[in-house]
Formats: C-alpha cells, sequence, structure tokens
C-alpha cells in the first residue's frame, strides 16, 4: 500500500476520535480507511455512495474491511436501525455538522437548535459508542458553530457548551426582529482561536504542505457589460427595491439571464453578455475544460453556445444520473468541455485537465475550495490554471442619502466574500 509521508505520520499516531481536517486531494479517504478498524460504516455524500468511492479505494489499498456506505439521506432515514460499528467515518463532515445560532424549547427546556443529521450522529456515537470516529473534511471552517459540532461530536466538549461559544464568537444583530439573528465576529484573536481549536481536535494540512506542488496560476478577468445588460440593471431597482432581491437579480443579468417568476407570468429571460464569447475563445486555447456556472438557465446558455460550435460538452448538475460512469467516459477523451454547477464541487476528480473557468460563482466559500481541488490530485501534481469571469461595470444606487456610485459588479462582491474564507483557510493550514 504506498502511502505520502503525512498520511504515515497520522496513521502511526493511530488516533481513535479524531477530524481529518486534510486539503484536497490530500488522501483523506485512504487515511481514515487505513485508520480503520473491524465493522465500519462510512456516511458520505449519495454520489460518492453511488460511485462506490470508498470500496475502489479500499481494493487499491488490499485491506480487508468489513465495510459498509451510506448516504448521508441514508442516513437520515434508517437511523434508529443502525447497529454497532467499529469505526464510523463521516465523510465531507459538514454536512453533518448543521447547528443554528438560535436555540429552541423542547417540553419547556431550552436546547441547541441542530439539523437532524447532527442530532442523529450525536445519539448514534452516545449509544454505540464506537471504537473510532473520524470526521473527514477539507472545510471545517465553514462556521465557527462547525467547530463546535465537531467538538461535540468528538467528545471535546458537551452540547451544554453551545451558548456559552455562541456569546463568544457571534454577536445579535440589532434588528427588530422576532426572531434574533447572530452574526460571525470576525477579530483577528478569534479567528486565532478558532484556529487552535481546529488543530487541537483534527489534523490540518495542504497538498502543497507535503509535495512540490508547482504554482498555480490565478486570473481574474474582468468584463463590460453589453447594452442590454446596461439596459436591465438601470431601472432593476425599480421592480425590485429589496436589496438582497436586488442584488440576485443583479447577479443574473450579470451573467446574461434574468429569472422568471415561479408561477410562469414572466418568463426567464436569456441577455446578451460577454462570458459566452470568452467560453468560447477558451474552448479553442484548452482541448480539456471544466466550467462552473451558479445558474441553471446559464449552464443551459453556455452548453448551447459550445455546441452550437462543435464540442463535445457533458454537464454534471443535480440532474446528472450515473456520473461515475460519465467521468470515466471524459476520462478516455483527448478533446471534452464539461459544465458543473457550483454546488457539486465533491467527490469527483478530473485530474489530467489543466484548467477551470469559473463562469460564476456563489458565496459560499467550501463550494470554490473544494472546486479548485477537482483538478489537483496528490498522485497527480502539476500546474493548473483557474480563470475568474467577472463584469465590472460603476452601477448608480439610490438612497435616502442621494446617488452614490457602486464601483463594482455583485461578481466582484462574491470574489471579496470567498477571499475572506480563503485568508481565514490559509491561516488554519500554516505551520
Amino acid at each position: 500500500m504506498q502511502l505520502y509521508n503525512h498520511q504515515k505520520e497520522i496513521i502511526d499516531k493511530n488516533p481513535f476520535y479524531t477530524g481529518l481536517w486534510l486539503g484536497c486531494g490530500s488522501g483523506k479517504t485512504r487515511i481514515a480507511l487505513a485508520l480503520a478498524t473491524g465493522k465500519t460504516l462510512v456516511i458520505c455524500l449519495k454520489t460518492q455512495r453511488d460511485d462506490k468511492n470508498w470500496q475502489t479505494e479500499l481494493l487499491k489499498m488490499n485491506k480487508t474491511l468489513d465495510l459498509t456506505v451510506i448516504s448521508d439521506d441514508d442516513f437520515l432515514r434508517i437511523h434508529k436501525d443502525i447497529g454497532y460499528y467499529d469505526t464510523v467515518i463521516v465523510d465531507e463532515a459538514t454536512k453533518c455538522l448543521g447547528v443554528s445560532t438560535n436555540d429552541k424549547f423542547v417540553k419547556r427546556v431550552r436546547t441547541v437548535k441542530s439539523s437532524k443529521r447532527f442530532e442523529y450522529l450525536v445519539a448514534l456515537i452516545e449509544k454505540k459508542k464506537p471504537d473510532r470516529v473520524y470526521l473527514v473534511t477539507a472545510t471545517v471552517t465553514k462556521t465557527p458553530l462547525c467547530i463546535w459540532a465537531s467538538g461535540v461530536i468528538l467528545g471535546k466538549w458537551s452540547m451544554d457548551t453551545f451558548w456559552r461559544f455562541r456569546d463568544k464568537f457571534y454577536f445579535e444583530l440589532p434588528m427588530q426582529k422576532r426572531v434574533p439573528i447572530y452574526s460571525a465576529k470576525k477579530t483577528p484573536e478569534l479567528k486565532e482561536e478558532l484556529i487552535n481549536l481546529s488543530k487541537s481536535m483534527g489534523y490540518t494540512g495542504r497538498l502543497e504542505d507535503w509535495n512540490d506542488v508547482p504554482k498555480q496560476t490565478y486570473k481574474d478577468e474582468y468584463l463590460e457589460l453589453t447594452n442590454e445588460q446596461k439596459a436591465l440593471i438601470k431601472d432593476l431597482h425599480l421592480e425590485y427595491p429589496d436589496p438582497a432581491t436586488l442584488n440576485l437579480k443583479r447577479n443574473q443579468i450579470e451573467n446574461g439571464i434574468l429569472k422568471g417568476d415561479k408561477f410562469g407570468y414572466t418568463p426567464t429571460l436569456e441577455v446578451k453578455d460577454k462570458k459566452i464569447p470568452r467560453l468560447l475563445d477558451y474552448a479553442v486555447e484548452f482541448p480539456q475544460m471544466v466550467v462552473f456556472a451558479k445558474f441553471t438557465k446559464q449552464i443551459e446558455k453556455i452548453e448551447n453556445a459550445l455546441k452550437k460550435e462543435g464540442y463535445e460538452v457533458y454537464l454534471l448538475t443535480g440532474k446528472t444520473k450515473d456520473r461515475g460512469e460519465m467521468l470515466n467516459t471524459i476520462r478516455s477523451k483527448k478533446e471534452y468541455i464539461l459544465i458543473v454547477q457550483t454546488g457539486i464541487s465533491k467527490g469527483w476528480e478530473l485530474k489530467n485537465c489543466p484548467v477551470i473557468i469559473f463562469a460564476s460563482r456563489d458565496h459560499k466559500w467550501e463550494d470554490y475550495n473544494q472546486a479548485l481541488g477537482r483538478i489537483q490530485r496528490g498522485d497527480n501534481i502539476k500546474k493548473n490554471l483557474y480563470i475568474n469571469l467577472m463584469v465590472k461595470y460603476d452601477h448608480i444606487v439610490s438612497g435616502k442619502g442621494g446617488q452614490n456610485i457602486d464601483k463594482g459588479s455583485m461578481d466582484i462582491a462574491i470574489g471579496k466574500s470567498l477571499s475572506e474564507g480563503e485568508d481565514f483557510n490559509d491561516k488554519l493550514y500554516a505551520k
């Protein structure tokens, strides 16, 4: 069984309850399987279950293990019927670490408000007491409460520490709301404390910490709006006075669409944009290419434009069936373009592809970070190109104080938000 040095170091320490907070492509699956003993339960994403990723990796390792793999949705359905397992592994663990900043009352008793996945996982571990528990994810720092939830599952602290933790790392927004709204505090001291908490309960590291990884190329490419986009954005605030809705609609138009209403009275529009021509230019340059896009209609628009030019295009969205078979087909091709919905950034790889283009991104740093790792894997380290296509324009905003100019776009605002998560992640992995 071939192991990297960092994998050997963790396995030699033989931890029983721990987090594997390791970067994309660093072999988290292999480490978890190497640590597992006896009857082993893996809770993972549905796609990883269907693609049999865990069983395939176990065969490569030539290790005998009584392995059961279920999805997190399976876990919701059958949690009461799950028997004893010596080892419990939770892959992409943030899916099972959902905890709300608001608490709740059950039979007049104040308690933590959390997702069913978290609640059932805590109950399973407390009741069955497995010998080993491993939480596997590259993004445990998704929220401060993800770190707290990890500590509960790994037995580092009890549920009644929730309020002290929340009040330390969050503050209540001064809003006239029936239900309080909390936001994470972002002081350097608290960020440093969260990082130390993460390291105290798990192993951290990235591919570049253990391997000679060439410098990756990141390119932000700014595009202008078309006249059609400008006209739609100009009067958008009159139709959508709510800031949240207005920003969503702005971002749609920036990406060449304007979604209609759910009742069908207003149809979804396709708007001429300059991202499509740039993607066509890049398709000429790169025979193998992955394109991430946020909006379903935008994905369709990109697909149609590329197919019209004769390119072989594949889609990876929530509607994709038999994705393991599709990805195997792509890997055998010398030329292809794969268009992926931004939220589907885990549990698959195209390690020979040299470029990812983000036609649009959502605000979730977890999705963006995972997406970067789809083409950089430990068994094929190489130089890659990551391109962010963003529109840039001056937007006139009307408010109580008159008019002011917003020099940017929602594309740029999302990019700034993602950079904050990236900075925090860099500190987590710093030695």
